[in-house]
């Protein structure tokens, strides 16, 4: 049982871990895929921050380095014109300095004047170079399109680039040259790396020690509550069968409710066993007496000491009599063993109620009259010309109808009453379905035996006083029954007699829930 219950333990933790791996790969793309754009907008910016000193160095060059082919008229500001002869070293030395590449590109022929790197020099430009429009949710893309920046991403030189750039004069100007920065676009584990890690260290360590905690808390929490459980099932094993699981207030809902299934199934396994030791005492108890009566005057018939007439016939007639005991008594098991094995065949037709009732009452009467009881049966009421029909098996059927009249027979005293009823239920869930009752004058049934009055070999009368059943016909009427797509039952109360119904819908497979279906 230890041993079972550290593999459970193993399982859990291995769920857990399992779980938890999960969820970080979760957290872990949840963040990557948060830092990523954080991580582009810092680099746009960085690069912004670069090209816009150069700008306005470029915009308030001195006019001396070449002369200006507008002149402006008296009283306006001269804008200067760009020193081209001085850009390339101030670019080279700016690119150098801040670890970034810079390229001047003509935006009237797309063509690159200058590269810091040397590469594209005269060479075509193909990304855009105005600024796109402006993104209200993007803080720093609205500050630079207003700056009259545009950002974006190319590939040169085989590489991918994020680029800044930005017009080196105003749109007054005559030049349409563009400065532009570039840097490499950051790979996966550059974005990621210095953020991450040391995240993705903490979180791992953390969740190491709770999955510990977590793991060695329900295992503990689960074995406490099966050992219980497991030492039930070992103590059934051995035969106690009247051990009980003792649920605690702080148990777990499932291994409460797997408790109580279990006290539920000990009880039924100990009733059950006490009932087949009580039928096996019964069954040879009722072996016993037919056939030590069979016995003796089968001896006496012959060595001649029942050779008187009237001692012949009567010895005859308890011969048959106690035959017909032990033949019922065999039936009644072979009939269990066929409905054990699923080997009970129904062949269902349309049944008259009536006329199946009345036979059984003709058959009936004169047994009870011979115990001076009154048997009363009470047809069906009349639905115009349409009789009282049942699809059913006839023959077993019949059967279930015997054996409730034999058990109301048996417990009720001279002078008292058996009523047979037959009719169509009219309200309720079960509208439409056929009932048929037993209703006996007898004792009574102590309301502790109803809900067992149906399983196998059990009997009301616990004592050796009085004839006794095996304890099997009503067993046999509730698996009857069920075969059917029926429900049995039985109101009863000490000294108000017992009414036993019994509830069969009116065409096959209605309402069979848990019952064997019809062959």
């Amino acid at each position: 049982m230890k041993s079972w219950l550290n593999r459970l333990g193993s399982r859990l933790f291995f769920t857990h871990f399992l779980v938890a791996t999960v969820a970080l790969l979760a957290v872990g793309l949840i963040l990557i895929a948060t830092i990523a754009p954080f991580q582009r907008d810092f680099v746009y910016a960085r690069l912004t921050d670069i090209v816009l000193p150069g700008v306005i160095v470029a915009r308030s060059a001195p006019r001396a380095d070449l002369p200006n082919p507008n002149p402006p008229r008296p009283g306006q500001p001269d804008p200067g014109i760009l020193p081209l002869e001085r850009l390339p070293a101030i670019l080279r030395d700016q690119a150098v300095t801040q670890e970034v590449r810079l390229v001047v590109v003509d935006s009237a022929d797309r063509i690159v004047r200058f590269d810091s790197a040397d590469a594209l020099t005269n060479a075509a430009w193909s990304a855009p170079l105005e600024p796109a429009p402006p993104n209200r949710f993007a803080i720093l893309r609205r500050l630079a399109a207003a700056a009259g920046v545009a950002r974006g991403a190319t590939r040169l030189d085989g590489e991918n680039w994020l680029y800044v750039a930005a017009p080196l004069r105003t749109q007054q100007d005559a030049t349409s040259l563009y400065l532009v920065a570039l840097t490499l676009r950051p790979t996966l584990s550059e974005t990621i790396r210095p953020v991450v890690f040391l995240q993705i260290a903490a979180l791992v360590l953390l969740l190491a020690f709770l999955i510990a905690l977590l793991s060695a808390w329900l295992s503990r929490m689960v074995t406490a509550n099966l050992e219980p459980v497991l030492a039930g099932t070992q103590a059934i094993a051995r035969g106690e069968y009247n051990h009980r699981v003792a649920v605690g207030e702080g148990a777990l809902a499932e291994t409460a409710a797997l408790a109580a299934g279990f006290n539920h199934m000990a009880a039924q396994v100990e009733r059950s066993r006490q009932a087949q030791r009580d039928f096996v005492a019964n069954v040879g108890h009722d072996l016993k007496t037919p056939l030590t009566s069979i016995q003796g005057f089968a001896e006496a018939l012959a060595d001649g000491t029942a050779a008187d007439p009237s001692l012949h016939v009567r010895a005859v007639a308890i011969i048959q009599q106690e035959s017909a005991r032990l033949a019922k008594l065999v039936d009644e098991l072979l009939e269990l063993a066929r409905l054990d094995n699923d080997r009970l065949h129904l062949r269902p037709r349309n049944v008259e109620i009536g006329a199946l009732l009345d036979g059984i009452v003709a058959a009936y009467g004169p047994h009870a009259q011979a115990k001076q009881i009154t048997l009363t049966w009470t047809p069906p009421s009349p639905e115009g010309t349409q009789p009282l029909v049942l699809a059913a098996d006839a023959d077993r059927l019949g059967r279930v109808v015997t054996n409730l009249l034999d058990n109301a027979l048996a417990h009720t005293p001279p002078q008292g009453t058996v009523a047979l009823t037959a009719q169509r239920l009219v309200h309720g869930d079960r509208t439409g379905w056929i009932e048929i009752t037993v209703h006996d004058t007898g004792a009574g049934i102590p309301a502790a035996d109803l809900p067992f009055l149906f399983e196998r070999f059990y009997q009301v009368d616990k004592s050796r006083s009085g004839r006794r059943g095996s304890g099997l016909g009503l067993a046999i009427v509730r698996e009857l029954v069920e075969a059917h797509g029926g429900r049995v039952g039985v109101d009863s109360a000490i000294g108000s007699g017992s009414r036993f119904w019994v509830h069969l819908p009116p065409n096959p497979g209605e309402d069979r829930a848990g019952s064997a279906p019809l062959a």
